[in-house]
Protein backbone atom coordinates (compact mmCIF):
# COMPACT_ATOMS: atom_id res chain seq x y z
CA UNK A 1 0.00 0.00 0.00
CA UNK A 2 1.49 3.21 -0.91
CA UNK A 3 1.88 6.45 0.75
CA UNK A 4 -2.21 8.42 1.41
CA UNK A 5 -2.48 11.26 -0.03
CA UNK A 6 -2.97 14.93 2.29
CA UNK A 7 -7.16 14.66 1.31
CA UNK A 8 -6.68 10.80 2.76
CA UNK A 9 -5.08 11.55 5.95
CA UNK A 10 -7.20 14.93 6.57
CA UNK A 11 -10.44 12.47 6.09
CA UNK A 12 -8.92 9.50 8.10
CA UNK A 13 -8.59 12.49 11.02
CA UNK A 14 -11.72 13.85 10.59
CA UNK A 15 -13.46 10.03 10.52
CA UNK A 16 -11.80 9.35 13.76
CA UNK A 17 -12.91 12.25 15.74
CA UNK A 18 -16.52 11.77 14.16
CA UNK A 19 -15.80 8.14 16.13
CA UNK A 20 -14.57 9.95 19.24
CA UNK A 21 -11.09 9.35 18.96
CA UNK A 22 -7.86 11.87 19.04
CA UNK A 23 -5.47 10.87 16.21
CA UNK A 24 -2.50 12.12 15.35
CA UNK A 25 0.37 11.98 12.21
CA UNK A 26 3.17 9.91 12.44
CA UNK A 27 6.38 8.83 10.10
CA UNK A 28 5.67 5.43 8.60
CA UNK A 29 9.45 4.91 8.96
CA UNK A 30 9.21 5.31 12.75
CA UNK A 31 10.66 8.75 12.89
CA UNK A 32 7.57 9.50 15.25
CA UNK A 33 5.29 12.24 15.59
CA UNK A 34 4.91 15.17 13.02
CA UNK A 35 2.63 17.84 13.30
CA UNK A 36 -1.06 17.79 12.04
CA UNK A 37 0.45 20.53 9.10
CA UNK A 38 3.05 17.99 7.95
CA UNK A 39 2.10 16.24 5.15
CA UNK A 40 5.65 14.43 4.58
CA UNK A 41 7.92 13.60 7.57
CA UNK A 42 10.29 16.41 7.87
CA UNK A 43 13.20 14.56 9.46
CA UNK A 44 13.36 11.80 6.69
CA UNK A 45 10.49 12.31 3.92
CA UNK A 46 8.79 9.67 4.44
CA UNK A 47 4.87 9.09 3.86
CA UNK A 48 2.85 9.80 7.13
CA UNK A 49 0.07 7.47 8.95
CA UNK A 50 -2.78 7.90 11.57
CA UNK A 51 -2.12 6.68 15.01
CA UNK A 52 -4.45 6.93 17.87
CA UNK A 53 -3.74 9.07 20.69
CA UNK A 54 -4.41 8.70 24.34
CA UNK A 55 -6.54 12.15 24.55
CA UNK A 56 -4.78 13.28 26.93
CA UNK A 57 -2.06 16.55 26.87
CA UNK A 58 -1.44 19.89 28.40
CA UNK A 59 -2.21 23.12 27.55
CA UNK A 60 0.12 24.63 25.78
CA UNK A 61 -1.78 28.06 25.59
CA UNK A 62 -5.23 29.75 25.47
CA UNK A 63 -7.35 32.47 24.59
CA UNK A 64 -10.76 33.58 25.61
CA UNK A 65 -12.59 35.12 22.62
CA UNK A 66 -15.41 37.47 23.29
CA UNK A 67 -16.53 38.12 19.12
CA UNK A 68 -18.53 35.49 17.71
CA UNK A 69 -16.20 33.69 15.09
CA UNK A 70 -17.97 30.89 14.78
CA UNK A 71 -22.16 30.78 14.10
CA UNK A 72 -21.65 27.47 16.64
CA UNK A 73 -19.74 28.60 19.29
CA UNK A 74 -21.50 31.40 22.08
CA UNK A 75 -19.15 33.86 23.04
CA UNK A 76 -17.65 33.81 25.58
CA UNK A 77 -15.47 30.73 24.79
CA UNK A 78 -12.06 29.16 24.90
CA UNK A 79 -9.47 28.17 22.46
CA UNK A 80 -6.34 25.98 23.75
CA UNK A 81 -3.55 24.70 22.11
CA UNK A 82 -3.24 21.47 23.84
CA UNK A 83 0.18 19.29 23.23
CA UNK A 84 -1.00 16.05 23.15
CA UNK A 85 0.61 13.29 25.26
CA UNK A 86 2.38 11.80 22.02
CA UNK A 87 3.64 15.40 21.17
CA UNK A 88 1.84 16.79 18.25
CA UNK A 89 0.12 20.36 19.75
CA UNK A 90 -3.66 20.43 18.10
CA UNK A 91 -6.44 23.30 18.37
CA UNK A 92 -9.70 22.64 20.25
CA UNK A 93 -12.11 24.27 22.41
CA UNK A 94 -12.42 24.12 26.07
CA UNK A 95 -14.90 23.26 28.15
CA UNK A 96 -14.44 24.53 31.82
CA UNK A 97 -16.90 25.50 34.59
CA UNK A 98 -18.01 28.81 35.25
CA UNK A 99 -15.87 30.06 31.89
CA UNK A 100 -13.43 29.82 33.69
CA UNK A 101 -9.62 29.29 31.47
CA UNK A 102 -7.55 26.72 31.91
CA UNK A 103 -3.61 27.50 33.14
CA UNK A 104 -1.18 27.13 30.83
CA UNK A 105 0.46 23.55 31.72
CA UNK A 106 -2.85 21.74 33.67
CA UNK A 107 -3.84 18.81 32.35
CA UNK A 108 -6.51 18.01 30.16
CA UNK A 109 -8.12 15.41 28.31
CA UNK A 110 -10.16 14.95 24.96
CA UNK A 111 -13.90 14.77 25.00
CA UNK A 112 -16.45 15.21 22.24
CA UNK A 113 -18.89 18.04 22.28
CA UNK A 114 -22.96 17.11 21.68
CA UNK A 115 -22.16 18.66 18.78
CA UNK A 116 -19.42 16.57 17.29
CA UNK A 117 -16.58 18.91 18.44
CA UNK A 118 -13.12 18.16 19.88
CA UNK A 119 -12.89 19.73 23.36
CA UNK A 120 -10.53 19.67 26.19
CA UNK A 121 -11.37 19.58 29.76
CA UNK A 122 -9.19 20.12 32.92
CA UNK A 123 -8.24 17.06 34.84
CA UNK A 124 -8.97 16.92 38.39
Amino acid sequence: MGNKTSRELEEAFYQSLNEGVVSYFSCTDLCGPVDYTARLCPKCGSGLELKAASGRGHVHSAVTYHTQYNENMKTPYTVLMVELEEGPRLIASAISENNSVPEVGSEVMATMKADSVLAFKTVR
